[in-house]
């Protein structure tokens, strides 16, 4: 260690050795009263074995981060008398921990990032923990489970998942209301589903990117309004069953998924951006869409290989601009007939129909 001392040396002497309280003060139910723990003013770095010397000794809070990162430590009982980190706390690259055992009920308010442990199978010890900064929790490969979080209410900005290879669900991330930022869930071989954020209501984008197992939408019930939304490469997933935003602000894109049809997207009826159905293999129409959706910027259907259909763009869904183009099995009087009906004129003032069935020749209207 090289900057705790000196720090630890100026807090004790301004402060003294205790505090009636850990923690943030103003908020309520979520102060925790740790009697007399010392809060420490300074950011420790854990590294080797000789490094355990700089934890302080009884009860402490830390002011400043705790980063525990490429160590060959195997669990965290030497932090067992830790309580708060009131700044971000930092596990990575850690190639032999298997747990956060040691760690009991502790609760982080800045930044939570658990990266890179090929060896952690939980989060357990992280319970006291309601509200975050931001969450990281990628590539730890023995991964399963997310029960360490069963307290977080909230996560001020962004929020990661990705490349977990074990971890199959999100349960433990079950009260977790509002991500003020991006929740990004990409890469995660196992994950099947999302019943884990069956109370999220407040997030302002979310990507789901190439997850291969990944079947559900359900945890998505309880969002009504996001600015933009993110579904591409998800191989398994055929339906957006459980999807219940009635509003997006910016894009929704749908790509390379496993779907077969659009369903559940009847409560859709504003996209203030663009609507992207790209390159799904599977998808043979697009029932499903919202009579009433109006698209403000473009809707797009192209390369859809399987796509026969496209009905659900007579029902009375509205777009700026339409373009149909790529879908190798979409006959020419099908597509063409987006250009000749009056409604549809109304419904797509421009409209770019090309490339669609052997014998579509490129036609355009402005």
């Amino acid at each position: 260690m090289k900057s705790t001392t000196l720090a630890l040396a100026v807090v004790t002497a301004a402060s003294g050795a205790c505090v009636s309280t850990v923690g943030p003060t103003g908020n309520g139910d979520r102060d925790r009263d740790n009697g007399d723990c010392t809060v420490e003013a300074f950011t420790l770095t854990i590294t080797t074995e000789a490094d355990l010397r700089d934890i302080p000794r009884g009860c402490f809070s830390l002011e400043g981060d705790l980063v525990i990162e490429r160590s060959t430590l195997t669990d965290l009982s030497a932090l067992s008398e830790l309580r708060d980190v009131r700044g971000s706390l930092r596990i990575e690259d850690n190639s032999a921990l298997t747990s956060l055992t040691g760690l009991v009920d502790v609760r982080v308010s800045g930044d939570l990032i658990v990266d890179g442990n090929l060896k952690l199978a939980d989060l357990a010890g992280l319970d006291g923990t309601d509200e975050l900064t931001s969450l990281t929790l990628r590539a730890n490969d023995a991964l399963r489970d997310l029960s360490g979080l069963r307290s977080l209410r909230e996560v001020a900005g962004d929020a990661l998942v990705s490349d977990n290879r074990a971890l199959g669900s999100l349960a433990g991330l079950d009260r977790v209301d509002t991500v003020g930022g991006d929740l990004i869930v990409e890469q995660n071989d196992q994950l099947t589903g999302l019943g884990g954020l069956g109370r999220l209501s407040s997030v302002s984008a979310i990507t789901l990117d190439r997850n291969p197992r990944l079947a559900s939408l359900g945890g998505l019930s309880a969002l009504t309004t996001i600015d933009r939304l993110r579904i591409t490469g998800n191989t398994a997933l055929t339906s957006l069953t459980g999807l219940g935003v009635t509003r997006i602000a910016g894009d929704l894109d749908l790509e390379n998924n496993g779907l077969t049809t659009l369903g559940s997207l009847t409560n859709l009826n504003q996209i203030d951006g663009n609507l992207i159905i790209a390159s799904n293999p599977s998808l043979a129409g697009i029932d499903g869409l919202s009579t009433s959706l109006r698209v403000n910027g473009s809707l797009r259907v192209t390369s859809n290989p399987r796509l026969t259909s496209i009905f659900g763009l007579y029902l009375g869904a509205s777009a700026s601009n339409l373009v149909i183009t790529g879908n190798t099995s979409l006959s020419r009087p099908r597509a063409e007939h987006m250009l000749s009906a009056q409604a549809h004129q109304i419904s797509f003032p421009i409209r770019s129909v090309t490339g669609n069935g052997s014998t579509s020749d490129p036609v355009e209207n402005h």
